[in-house]
């Protein structure tokens, strides 16, 4: 992660974004797709919220993009110890 801190920057991936910046890519098209035309709507449905770096000596690329869900993770379904820890917190 030392290139993204170093060199990006973080932002909500919001309609400056997509208004700003060349538009998401990479070898997945239905990632793609998602993040031209379906992020927004995502976040208005309150399903997640959604992130990118850009490279800070050229904000209009967008280095990475992802999404974090509002869902959750059940910790009857993780691993022993990690289920554990993770009930500990509760």
């Amino acid at each position: 992660m030392g290139f993204l801190l170093e060199k990006c920057t973080l932002y909500e991936f919001d309609n400056t974004i997509l208004n700003n910046c060349i538009a998401f890519g990479c070898d997945n098209p239905d990632l793609n797709e998602f993040f031209s035309k379906d992020v927004l709507d995502y976040r208005e449905a309150l399903l997640g919220k959604s992130y990118c770096f850009t490279l800070d000596e050229n904000p209009k690329i967008i280095v990475c993009a992802f999404t974090v869900s509002n869902d959750s993770i059940k910790a009857n379904f993780l691993p022993n110890a990690r289920g554990k820890k993770i009930k500990s917190y509760t």
